[in-house]
């Protein structure tokens, strides 16, 4: 009896503490200072929201394809940075004029990739909730 009880204590603490990552997807205008809304870009926040600390990889933007329902990369940064709990966000920016193959028409979705191979990925950002009238950049 006292063996399943500390099996089921110490499997509840395991994942409890374990480190998780939220990935948020910001448009210029909902970032805290606000920039305009009509600044092309988009900012993606990462933070640990678990006890345990993480390592951060890299960070990026995908974009949905409308013909196979898949997701494509369109930008990616390297960050290798520690994230513990407490600790203030990452936060990357991404230009939208500078991403190849960027559509207004597409979703958008932040991800995040820690040191485990583990991919987080953010909000979905529709086309209507792109910054900026004119950002469309053919490939």
């Amino acid at each position: 009896m006292l063996f399943r009880s500390g099996f089921v204590m110490s499997l509840t603490s395991y994942l409890r503490d374990r480190a998780r990552l939220r990935v948020t997807l910001l448009r210029a205008e909902d970032r805290p200072g606000g920039l305009s809304p009509d600044w092309p870009a988009l900012f993606a926040e990462i933070a640990n929201i678990g006890r345990r600390s993480t390592f951060i990889k890299r960070a990026g933007l995908r974009a949905r394809n409308k013909r196979a329902f898949t997701w494509h990369e369109l930008a990616s940064k390297k960050i290798d940075h520690s994230l513990a709990e407490g600790n203030a966000p990452i936060i990357e920016s991404f230009m939208l004029k500078d991403l190849p193959r960027f559509r207004e028409k597409s979703a958008l979705q932040a991800f995040a990739v820690d040191s485990k191979g583990r991919i987080v990925v953010s909000n979905t950002l529709r086309n209507s909730h792109f910054p900026g009238p004119k950002l469309t950049r053919k490939a």
